[in-house]
């Protein structure tokens, strides 16, 4: 005769206990080992696909080294400074806050002259359909071939641009304004720190 296993006493709750713990231990268990296994791989990705979009903001750069300047990074507002190994330029990322709370990550390729080459939005939370139109090629080519020369990049809600004018994204200014203080912030910084 079969005798059942009473699940209202002791015995029945330890061995449901018993067989849970040995299930998350042996889940544990795997997932530290595939983490173990991908984790080089995960971080060469990282840095290949980091390499890549600075390639993607400053095509004429053959590689890139850390301009290594922590007063520089922390004054600015940057999350990282490459400078092109043959002279190039730079591949600058700053960040600013727009409408979300995240950071917007702007990465900017500067050359050697101090012109914007090219700008790449590398992180945004903005609003889609608003604020997330500043990931757009067509509004980030706006800064293509602008410096600091003369004086900050302004956000301007309607009109035709100037030299030191960038044309916001229709209601969405405040992102819009952030892509630029990251830009302005880029620029500030490629002033100081140059490509040396």
């Amino acid at each position: 005769m079969k005798q059942k296993l009473n699940l209202r006493g002791a015995e029945g709750v330890l061995v449901p206990t018993a067989v849970l713990t040995i299930i998350c231990l042996v889940t544990a268990l795997l997932l530290g080992l595939s983490n173990a296994l991908t984790k080089d791989r995960i971080a060469a990705l990282q840095v290949e696909t980091a390499r890549q979009s600075r390639l993607e903001v400053l095509p004429e750069a053959d590689d890139f080294t850390d301009l290594g300047n922590a007063d520089l990074v922390a004054k600015y507002n940057l999350v990282d400074y490459y400078v092109a190994n043959n002279g190039a330029g730079a591949a600058i990322t700053a960040q600013a806050v727009g409408y979300s709370s995240t950071p917007i990550q702007v990465m900017v390729g500067i050359d050697a002259e101090g012109n914007v080459i090219a700008a790449k939005i590398l992180q945004s939370d903005e609003t889609p359909g608003l604020g997330l139109k500043t990931s757009d090629r067509s509004y980030l080519d706006q800064y293509t071939g602008k410096n600091g020369a003369n004086g900050e990049l302004s956000v301007i809600k309607s009109g035709t641009p100037g030299e030191s004018e960038i044309l916001s994204v229709a209601g969405a200014s405040t992102s819009s304004r952030a892509v630029t203080l990251a830009v302005n912030n880029a620029l500030k910084a490629f002033a100081e720190g140059g490509i040396a």
